[in-house]
């Protein structure tokens, strides 16, 4: 059985001018636009299927362009509290155009009310809750909200982000996860 392809945004939302993950000062004396890479969309990205295509674009160092936008037909969000009022608007201008949008990340794990205008919520560690999310909705029967609950992913299995996404030059550093 051959499963749909789909093209796939990441976007990161912008943190807010108060957040300790927005220090652009600092950034800019090293000739960076932004302290630290998108890794948990990285992540997400290599845990889709190898034939769907897939693009980030990090807000806090690019602005969305419209033919992003076009180009998209699911968009994958997520942010912490600080990153709150532009991911809720992001939702709201990709529903508009009639994007399918799912979230997750820390903010909506703990806030899922906030953010009921997603398509769905894929909440908790993503390598516990997305395989469940995905396989209903290759099959058409998706449910509004996913959670991974109690349940802890196995760092050894995550599997290797996507580096290829990434565009390195605009970072002060990119991380790399061993442990939780």
């Amino acid at each position: 059985m051959q499963l749909s392809t789909y093209r796939c945004l990441f976007v990161y939302p912008k943190f807010t001018s108060q957040s300790f993950w927005n220090y652009r000062s600092t950034c800019e004396l090293m000739g960076a636009k932004y302290p630290a890479a998108p890794l948990g969309l990285a992540t997400v990205a290599a845990m889709l299927p190898s034939n769907w295509e897939c693009r980030l674009v990090d807000t806090n160092v690019e602005d969305l362009r419209e033919e992003d936008i076009e180009w998209s037909e699911l968009v994958f969000m997520g942010g912490m509290i600080s990153q709150q009022p532009d991911l809720i608007r992001l939702i709201d201008v990709f529903r508009d155009r009639g994007r399918t949008v799912i979230v997750g990340g820390p903010d909506p794990t703990n806030s899922p009310h906030l953010y009921n205008r997603s398509s769905h919520l894929v909440l908790g560690e993503a390598e516990v809750s997305l395989p469940e999310f995905m396989k209903d909705f290759q099959l058409g029967s998706a449910k509004h909200t996913y959670a991974a609950g109690e349940r802890k992913a196995n760092v050894t299995e995550t599997p290797i982000l996507r580096f290829d996404l990434m565009k390195f030059d605009n970072y002060l550093h990119v991380g790399i996860q061993v442990a939780r």
